[in-house]
């Protein structure tokens, strides 16, 4: 019964389904259609809703099994698993950074977030009951990967079978859910394609400037803590125009050697890039995620960036303190080399 405490559920509800996700856009129009309804009824400004719901979703590209951390691992040949391990602990940092920004929003503003009744500590017991599904999933597709048994790729099939599985054994799904949530998902997509379809016509340009081999270039020499500062600042400014997935395709294989030479951790650093990258989401004028929830909601996406650009913020201390303390992104990738 805090201030705000619906949209603080959202950001750790959002935490949870990150680690059965992996995609920062699937992440947020699932929050969209779970959080949403409930922080209306209970008379929530929607730009903080929204923007809450958008926040969330960017966890997806940063806990895993996360979509970002795939492509950084394929294109600079680093150790997936572990990059996944060093997700995990900055991207709970993240969820409970936001969940502070959530509260000053509100406290300061109490009618954009109200309380809500508390409840008794035997009602939160009793509504664990309801979680038995989720956790099965999360077995499903971390165990899955951790053990080596599916690739990331099968374990979001493997996981989407199961939630059909599970879904028909409770008797959940009738066949005219199951029909409008197959139409809701083809209309999301298309929605989705069409909107990284325009994104990509934007990756020739960057190309044919020449701004990352200039930038590269420009950075040789430099001390790796400059280095480091200078590329995260190139993909946050980067990230405003362009599509995180297709920003990191065009430009780490240019950028790699520079990294490589500057005896950067490649574990590390991919976690770091990873935090800056995620932002891109809901920063204007190209936040994608921001576009997706308004177009699904039918809202003006002025006032969701306006209120999402606070959750800026929390990612912006996360990477100092990565940077601080390396340790944070490296901690359990070593702990699960040494077992």
């Amino acid at each position: 019964p805090l201030p705000g405490g619906l949209a603080m559920t959202t950001a750790a509800t959002s935490a949870g389904f990150a680690a059965v996700c992996g995609d920062n856009i699937a992440g947020a129009v699932t929050m969209t259609s779970v959080c949403l309804p409930e922080m209306r009824k209970n008379n929530y400004d929607d730009s903080l809703s929204l923007a809450s719901v958008c926040a969330g979703g960017v966890l997806s590209f940063l806990i895993p099994p996360s979509l970002g951390f795939i492509i950084f691992g394929i294109l600079a040949n680093v150790n997936i698993t572990s990059l996944f391990m060093g997700g995990v602990i900055p991207g709970i940092i993240i969820a409970a950074l936001f969940m502070v920004v959530i509260y000053i929003i509100c406290k300061r503003n109490p009618e954009r977030g109200p309380s809500t009744p508390a409840t008794t500590w035997k009602e939160k017991f009793l509504a664990l009951r309801y979680l038995w599904s989720v956790i099965v999933l999360i077995l499903i597709v971390f165990g899955g990967i951790y053990t080596g048994i599916i690739t990331v790729g099968e374990a979001g099939a493997l996981g989407a079978f199961a939630a059909l599985v599970i879904g028909l054994a409770t008797r959940n799904i009738k066949w005219a859910g199951f029909k409008r949530a197959v139409m809701n998902t083809i209309k999301t997509t298309g929605m989705v394609f069409l909107l990284i379809a325009g994104a990509w016509s934007f990756a020739p340009f960057l190309s044919l400037s020449k701004i990352p081999m200039v930038v590269a270039g420009l950075m040789s020499g430099l001390h790796p803590l400059a280095i480091v500062i200078c590329v995260l600042l190139f993909f946050f400014v980067g990230g405003m125009v362009f599509e995180a997935a297709i920003l990191m395709i065009i430009t780490i294989p240019i950028f790699l050697p520079l990294w490589m030479a500057a005896g950067l951790d490649l574990v590390w650093f991919g976690v770091v890039l990873m935090v800056v990258v995620t932002i891109s989401g809901i920063t204007p004028p190209v936040g994608l995620i921001v576009y997706v929830v308004s177009g699904i909601t039918g809202k003006s996406s002025g006032p969701i960036f306006k209120t999402a650009t606070w959750f800026i913020v929390p990612a912006l201390v996360c990477v100092v303190l990565l940077i601080i303390f390396p340790q944070i992104a490296t901690f359990l990738p070593n702990l699960f080399q040494g077992l």
